[in-house]
């Protein structure tokens, strides 16, 4: 999966930090480069969760590595969930795996789901009560609390099988968008220079707070 390298220009722009013979990057549109663009942003979520689970390894405190895992699950999970990008199906990408592919990817997508976006499971649980005290004491009724309760999730078994479950999914995704970006290069291929010198040259806007709640301008699928 190729991935173009930028840095600072100093100008309060972008440059390449490789390609040297390279006049202008020009930005792709179009339904195909749409489609690119869900895919490299996959790899990305995908990338994020490799590089949590690795970083959980290293962690000591339980409370970290548990946020690791659970911001690992989020990314994951997200490359799968209905949204601006045209989703990844866990029935196309797991396809060919071994049996429990399918069970592994439900128990991260209930988790995220049921525990880690919402309290749904009984993996977080809240009781109220009252504390009785002794008859002899001055009152019957010492406290009336809540006793919390979170489950802890991480464990070597299911840090292995969602590592598993991510590399299957990139290497899903680096076949398809190596394979889109060949056909994109071919047919750029054949306009002459002096077109492609005319293309809209590529823009990063870095985004504000403001836009927090705007959309993505990308197709639904």
């Amino acid at each position: 999966m190729r991935k173009i390298g930028l840095a600072p220009d100093g100008k309060g722009g972008l440059q390449l930090t490789e390609f040297p013979s390279a006049a202008k990057v020009i930005a792709l549109e179009g339904a195909k480069a749409e489609q690119l663009a869900h895919w490299g942003s996959h790899d990305a979520d995908l990338g994020h969760a490799q590089c949590y689970l690795d970083a959980l390894q290293k962690a000591e405190e339980q409370i970290v590595k548990e946020a690791l895992f659970h911001s690992a699950i989020v990314r994951f999970c997200r490359c799968f969930a209905q949204g601006v990008r045209a989703r990844l199906r866990e029935d196309e990408v797991y396809e060919d795996q071994v049996h429990g592919a399918f069970e592994a990817f439900q128990y991260f997508d209930d988790l995220r789901n049921k525990y880690i976006a919402h309290d749904v499971s009984p993996y977080a649980q809240c009781v109220p009560h009252a504390i009785v005290n002794k008859s002899e004491a001055s009152r019957k009724i010492e406290s009336v609390g809540c006793m919390s309760m979170l489950s802890y999730t991480v464990n070597d078994g299911d840090i292995d099988n969602l590592a598993r479950l991510i590399k299957v999914a990139r290497e899903w995704i680096h076949r398809r968008f190596d394979s889109l970006a060949d056909e994109m290069q071919a047919e750029l291929e054949v306009l002459s220079h002096e077109e492609l010198l005319k293309r809209n040259a590529l823009q990063i806007n870095v985004p504000t707070p403001a836009q927090v709640s705007s959309a993505k301008r990308q197709r639904r699928s």
